[in-house]
């Protein structure tokens, strides 16, 4: 294990212990099926994308990545709440809400009713 920035933690097994205990799961009959109960509630929360930002293809990857963790913790007996936390608070979707209220009355980047802190098209605003 080592840890790398900006803050990840990076396991690594050697090729022979996951062989061996993927050997003794098959002659055992319980691969792929470790049954916990521990009927625990687990909130997974993924995705949450930034509302003022781009998509981008690391935001495909957390849903995948949220789905299976969920799945597989809801398959060896825990329950399982999926949460999809939007960020919809704070300066950042105020400053979009009065962004887009400029724009619906016209007003461009340089109209003095535009928000100083607004969103000035670019990725936020196409065919401004």
């Amino acid at each position: 294990m080592n840890v790398a920035k900006p803050g990840f933690i990076n396991f690594h097994i050697k090729p022979i212990t996951k062989l061996n205990y993927l050997c003794a799961a098959v002659a055992e009959n319980y691969y792929g099926w470790e049954d916990i109960k521990k009927h625990e509630k687990i909130i997974v929360e993924y995705v949450s994308a930034n509302p003022t930002g781009p998509l981008h293809v690391g935001h495909a990857r957390q849903a995948v990545l949220g789905d299976a963790i969920s799945k597989i913790l809801s398959r060896v007996g825990y329950d399982i709440i999926r949460e999809f936390y939007y960020n919809d608070a704070g300066n950042q979707i105020e400053n979009l809400g009065l962004s887009v209220w400029a724009r619906l009355n016209g007003y461009n980047d340089s109209h003095k009713e535009f928000p100083t802190d607004g969103y000035r098209g670019g990725l936020h605003c196409r065919n401004c």
